[in-house]
C-alpha cells in the first residue's frame, strides 16, 4: 500500500473547525491555536491538522497531544502501525524553553507507542543548513529517538519550503521519520512551488511504500521511563526543590558554625 503525506501551511480557524464538512471523503484530526476564552490580539500561533482518506482500509484514532502546536493520529493495518504527528514549532527567535517543551511532548507521545513507526511532519522552524540552538536541539532529539529527517534522504527534491519576498529562501518544513521508513519506504520527496500560492510556505509531499512485510513491527520490550512531560512530575519537582532548599539552608548554618568552632589558624 502506498501512502502520500503532505504538509500544507496556513489552515484557518474556521477551516479547522469544519475540516470534516469541507473535505468530502476525508477524515481529520485538528487542533486550533486560538483561545476562545480570551480576546485575540496580535498574531496567533499554533494550529495544525492531519487528514486522511476515509476509504483507506485501516484503523485510525486521534491522539490527544495536550498542545496547540501538535496534532497526532495513529493508524493500524494488518501489517503495520503508524503514528503521524503534525507540528508547528516556535521559531528560533522565541524561547528555547518552549521549543524544548514541545520536543518533550512529542517524545512522550512516541514513548507511549513504541511499537509504531513514526512520521513527524510540519513547520519545525528549523533549517538544517543553519547553525543555531534550535537546529542543534532538533538534531539531538532525532539522534536520541533514532529518527531521520527527509532533508538527508537521497530522493529529496526539496530545494526550499519558505521564502521571504522571494529574496530569502529556507527549508523550515520537514518530514522526520523512523529510521526503518527512511531506509526502505520512501518513494518520493518533493515540494510544489505554485505562482498562485499566497502563503510564504510551499506544500511538501512524501510517498511511503508500506506494502512489504519488512515494515511490520514486532512487539517491543517495554522499559519504564519517567514521563517528564506529565503534569504530575511538575509537582514532584517543586516538592523536591523545596526539600533541597530546606536542607541546604540547614546544612549551610551547620557548616558555617562547625567551621568557626573548629578552625585553626596556621
Amino acid at each position: 500500500m502506498g501512502v502520500i503525506f503532505s504538509v500544507i501551511r496556513r489552515i484557518g480557524y474556521i477551516q479547522l473547525l469544519e475540516l470534516s464538512c469541507t473535505y468530502d471523503g476525508f477524515v481529520s484530526a485538528a487542533v486550533s491555536g486560538f483561545d476562545n476564552t480570551e480576546v485575540l490580539g496580535g498574531r496567533p500561533y499554533g494550529g495544525c491538522a492531519v487528514l486522511w482518506r476515509a476509504s483507506i482500509n485501516m484503523h485510525s484514532v486521534m491522539v490527544n497531544t495536550h498542545s496547540t502546536r501538535l496534532c497526532a493520529a495513529r493508524f493500524e493495518s494488518a501489517l503495520w502501525k503508524l503514528l503521524v504527528v503534525s507540528v508547528y514549532l516556535p521559531c528560533d527567535g522565541s524561547s528555547s524553553e518552549e521549543f524544548c517543551e514541545q520536543l518533550a511532548c512529542i517524545e512522550g507521545i512516541i514513548s507511549e507507542r513504541q511499537d509504531y513507526h513514526i512520521v513527524l511532519c510540519g513547520d519545525f522552524s528549523v533549517d538544517f543548513c543553519r547553525n543555531c540552538m534550535h537546529t542543534d536541539m532538533l538534531k539531538e532529539f532525532c539522534t536520541k529517538l533514532d529518527l531521520c529527517a527527509s532533508a538527508r534522504h537521497s530522493r529529496n527534491k526539496i530545494d526550499y519550503t519558505y521564502n521571504f519576498a522571494m529574496k530569502r529562501f529556507n527549508s523550515f518544513d520537514h518530514f522526520i521519520m523512523s529510521s526503518v521508513l527512511f531506509d526502505s519506504a520512501v518513494g518520493d520527496l518533493r515540494v510544489q512551488h505554485d505562482a498562485d500560492n499566497l502563503s510564504d510556505h510551499d506544500p511538501i509531499f512524501i510517498g511511503l511504500s508500506l506494502s512489504s512485510n519488512i515494515h511490520a513491527m514486532s512487539d517491543k520490550i517495554h522499559h519504564a521511563k519517567v514521563a517528564w512531560h506529565s503534569p504530575i512530575y511538575d509537582e514532584l519537582c517543586r516538592c523536591f526543590l523545596n526539600f533541597i532548599t530546606t536542607c541546604n539552608s540547614k546544612l549551610i548554618r551547620f557548616v558555617i558554625w562547625h567551621a568557626i568552632y573548629c578552625a585553626r589558624v596556621q
